[in-house]
């Protein structure tokens, strides 16, 4: 049996030695499908989407940027606000790395597969991640990944650390009338705590200081995160079988035919039941061997900080066949949470019911979902979204409307620690959007509307929450176009416009952020090696962008200083070489033409320039 097991867990790996002998398979062979069962190919080729995510999380992370080291907190450049009535930690220390269950891809390759990809971090610094699909039968399948980094910085206490293993899961009847998939998650990151450096003109005014001589704010802390996610769902068809009559015609003589007829049942769904589970548990934990440079409410000499969230969450659901002009939805569902802090445990739990529509006939769609929470500790909460258009090849025009009324994460509510202590009875958060996206032709999209916020919370100047009086407003657009000219040459640009009318208002945001990209498309060597060399630029105007308070692991408002208003420029090379693709990158070229201001929060530099590499492989036999 253990060797049946084990078999079973590395087979996959077996594929790496077969690539001695290579068997030419078509890349349609390989695809992955998300939970509502869509198939999409994997992705094996050169292309400027592969370059924007060449990231740790493998998507395209336009609108954020770490604070100065890979596995560094996320500076946000482009606003998202995540609405969700669902239980909420409030608390989201270092996203980047961590994965969400919509993110978990499940495959169904017709033969093994593994995907290796390796990027440099920063001074002695690499990230790994490798992903092994296997299907054990042609219903069943499951792929295993795991990912580490350890990236050690260019400053002193900034080194990031973390490790990601994950197994998922596929299987459905032979008449596909049953499936089910899940996955199970498990993320540990641990990272030195610096505060940022305790003079920045240390670094304005001496581009050629030692780094790791720079003093900082926190000579001896650190965090730790873990997230711990079981998940798994089930649907099963309901429906009626009906008799299918085909008819064969073949020639019996030269002057007669002969009809043969064959009576086969196929299986026409009606309805789809099915039913979700989700566990998981997150911690975040801070600590340091040195008091710190504020005032402390309990003086231990040092500190301990533990924070965690334990929630649970059950899913029941009908649903009609997705592929019908009128789709609907309804399900009912309920969740239980624990949240604990120091000297504070808090239970939750609550009922809700959701439900979602679609109408899609000759070009025009018209969708409507939501969520309502009936009983328990948000019990009055709600989400609502619609969204009604017309598109085709050529053209979409989309409307949107979203409302929703959700309660702050309990983050915001109760916390105590060391250095911070609140108690709050916060309203719900009010939010209502109204805009529109639209496409013209292939290469231009463009979104946008405006936000209102009533009882918006944040952290506030000293980082304790405040839930900001009146109506908060953002008006945000985003513009997208990839220009393509002839074969080889292509220039994509994505810019977002977002104001609040405020500069300090609890909304910090710069107005402008751009994203430019100018590429080329080369093969070399007997069109064997495909070459795509390239310049990629960010910009974003200055604005008093956000601190990092590494004690709660959450940032918050600072009215002190504006940064930004200064390109961010890097030279890119991405070559193909069969089923690799070798990444060549050169970051902030423009370093030493500019004044040295490369900050993105208070005390806490961008990377000085800097060459990367990086490798991604494709093994399948």
């Amino acid at each position: 049996m253990k060797k049946a097991l084990l078999a079973f867990l590395l087979s996959p790996l077996f594929v790496i030695a077969q690539e001695i002998f290579p068997v030419h398979r078509p890349d349609s062979a390989f695809v992955f499908f998300h939970e509502n069962g869509n198939y999409l190919p994997i992705d094996t080729g050169i292309s400027i989407y592969q370059h924007w995510t060449a990231t740790l999380s493998g998507n395209d992370e336009y609108g954020w940027m770490e604070l100065g080291n890979l596995g560094a907190p996320r500076q946000m450049l482009v606003h998202e606000y995540s609405r969700n009535s669902s239980l909420q930690w409030g608390m989201n220390p270092y996203p980047n790395g961590r994965r969400q269950k919509e993110d978990f891809k499940y495959y169904n390759v017709k033969a093994p597969l593994v995907r290796a990809r390796y990027l440099q971090g920063y001074e002695r610094g690499q990230s790994f991640d490798i992903t092994a699909a296997l299907n054990v039968h042609e219903r069943l399948g499951y792929n295993i990944r795991f990912q580490r980094l350890n990236s050690q910085g260019l400053y002193q206490r900034q080194m990031a650390e973390f490790n990601n293993f994950s197994i998922a899961y596929s299987y459905q009847t032979e008449d596909t009338r049953l499936k089910i998939l899940g996955h199970f998650d498990s993320f540990s990151r641990r990272n030195n705590e610096n505060g940022g450096l305790e003079k920045e003109d240390d670094v304005r005014l001496n581009l050629q200081l030692n780094r790791e001589l720079v003093p900082v704010r926190f000579p001896a802390a650190q965090s730790a995160t873990r997230q711990r996610r079981f998940y798994t769902v089930a649907t099963y068809d309901l429906g009626f079988f009906k008799e299918v009559i085909t008819q064969d015609t073949s020639v019996v003589a030269e002057d007669s035919l002969q009809i043969v007829s064959d009576t086969s049942r196929i299986f026409r769904p009606v309805f789809n039941l099915g039913s979700s589970f989700e566990y998981q548990r997150l911690s975040y934990v801070f600590s340091s061997d040195q008091p710190l440079p504020f005032t402390a409410l309990y003086d231990f000499g040092g500190t301990y900080d533990s924070t965690s969230f334990e929630h649970i969450q059950q899913r029941f659901f009908i649903a009609t066949p997705s592929n019908q002009t009128l789709y609907w939805k309804a399900g009912i569902g309920y969740e239980a949470a624990t949240y604990r802090s120091p000297w504070t445990v808090r239970p939750l739990f609550q009922s809700f019911i959701y439900g979602k529509s679609a109408f899609n006939y000759k070009g025009m769609q018209i969708e409507a979902d939501g969520q309502l929470i009936y009983a328990g500790t948000q019990a009055g909460n709600f989400e609502i979204d619609g969204t009604a258009g017309y598109s085709n090849k050529n053209l979409a025009l989309n409307g949107v409307l979203k409302l929703s009324a959700i309660d702050p994460g309990v983050f915001f509510q109760s916390f105590r620690s060391n250095y911070f202590s609140w108690n709050n009875e916060f309203r719900p958060v009010q939010h209502q959007y109204l805009g529109a996206n639209s496409r013209f032709g292939k290469n231009l999209r463009v979104e946008g509307g405006l936000h209102l916020f009533q009882n918006y919370t944040v952290l506030n100047q000293q980082a304790l929450p405040l839930q900001a009086s009146g109506v908060q407003q953002l008006l945000q657009i985003t513009a997208d176009h990839h220009l393509k000219i002839g074969k080889g040459f292509g220039f994509a640009n994505r810019l977002s416009y977002q104001t609040t009318g405020d500069p300090l208002s609890e909304i910090r945001v710069p107005e402008i952020y751009l994203r430019s990209t100018v590429y080329t498309n080369l093969k070399v060597y007997y069109q064997r090696l495909k070459l795509q060399p390239g310049l990629e630029m960010h910009f974003f105007t200055p604005y008093y962008a956000m601190n990092w308070m590494p004690v709660t692991g959450v940032f918050h408002l600072q009215d002190n200083e504006q940064f930004g208003g200064f390109p961010f420029v890097n030279f890119f090379v991405n070559i193909e070489l069969k089923r690799a693709i070798i990444y060549v990158k050169v970051e902030n070229l423009t370093q030493d033409f500019i004044a040295p201001d490369y900050f993105i929060a208070p005390g806490h530099p961008l990377p000085d320039l800097v060459l990367r590499l990086g490798i991604k492989w494709d093994f399948f036999h």
